[in-house]
């Protein structure tokens, strides 16, 4: 849930990725939100007859980006000013910053230098997992 509303939810299920060095990191988040009539955030926002609206983005790099590394587990974290590009046009800011938190860790066998890769992201108090598509969730690190 990404704001509560008198008459339902504004939800996001967001997207997050993270390129770093090591000692530079960049962050970029999407998230597409849903306007829902509901009490609770629902797992398929289209099937529950939410209303599309606007996808708002984010980037943050260092130093307000904060990245740690542990073995092969990533925490990155940060307060995200996001912004619009209603029609494809140039940022527009909403005014808005949330606190991001992303935790990712890898969950399986590297193939080719990259590792399926389970995690959550919370915004604020509410959180999400990674979603089951193994072909989205990746850990790449340096060998």
């Amino acid at each position: 849930m990404l704001e509560q509303r008198a008459v339902g939810l504004t939800v996001t299920y967001p997207s997050v990725s993270v390129t770093t060095d090591g000692s530079r990191s960049l962050a970029h988040v999407r998230l597409p939100t849903y306007n829902c009539l509901t009490a609770e955030p629902p797992a398929d926002p289209l099937a529950a007859g939410c209303a599309r609206s606007l996808t708002e983005y984010a980037d943050l790099a260092s130093p307000d980006l904060r990245v740690e590394r542990d073995g092969d587990r990533i925490e990155v974290a940060g307060l995200f000013p996001t912004y619009t590009r209603p029609n494809g046009s140039a940022p527009a800011y909403t005014g808005r910053a949330y606190e991001l938190t992303a935790a990712i860790a890898a969950d399986g066998p590297a193939q080719d230098g990259r590792t399926p890769a389970a995690g959550v992201v919370r915004i604020g108090l509410d959180s999400a997992p990674t979603t089951a598509d193994r072909g989205v969730n990746l850990l790449q690190l340096p060998g």
